[in-house]
């Protein structure tokens, strides 16, 4: 599902990506990557308080050192919001 949302955002179909994303987050709650997805989702637009939520998911579930480090980087970048 993953890979459905990521298709949906290249083709720059943001509301149809957000669903995918939503979807495989009921079936892997702590999907890191799928958490980043969200929160990049929302920080775009605007909406920092579900994208702080979903970015410290990321960041807690995560095991690889650069979504970790991305996430950290939006979640900067939203404390300005």
């Amino acid at each position: 599902i993953l890979k459905l949302g990521n298709a949906r955002m290249r083709l720059g179909e943001i509301t149809e990506a957000l669903a995918a994303y939503t979807r495989g987050l009921e079936l892997d709650p702590e999907n890191a990557a799928t958490h980043y997805a969200v929160g990049g989702i929302c920080a775009s637009r605007s909406d920092a308080r579900l994208a702080r939520h979903h970015l410290e998911l990321a960041i807690r579930f995560s095991e690889d050192p650069d979504l970790t480090r991305e996430a950290k980087d939006v979640l900067r970048r939203i404390e300005g919001f």
